[in-house]
């Protein structure tokens, strides 16, 4: 498994931390207001795309803050998806 760290908008945290996504989750407040989750989630070139594309389906409400892969990862689709709506 490979630790993510997920930073959610502070506008989001009323429906983000009322919910179970994952057994391995743990939320934190930061400093900045946003809420914090962290989870162990298999992860690798094939396995990414489910991780991946729950990020994408918090839209603007969430960053990835680790792993950089990840980061990178969903980066690129926002760019794919960009470019959908050229």
């Amino acid at each position: 498994p490979t630790k993510v760290e997920l930073a959610f908008d502070p506008k989001s945290l009323r429906f983000i931390g009322q919910r179970r996504y994952h057994h391995s989750q743990t939320f934190e407040t930061m400093e900045d207001g946003r809420l914090r989750m962290t989870l162990e989630v298999p992860a690798g070139d094939s396995r990414d795309y489910e991780i991946v594309n729950f990020v994408l389906g918090f839209g603007p409400y969430v960053e990835v803050l680790a792993p950089e892969g990840l980061r990178e990862k969903v980066k690129a689709e926002i760019g794919k998806m960009r470019r959908v709506y050229e």
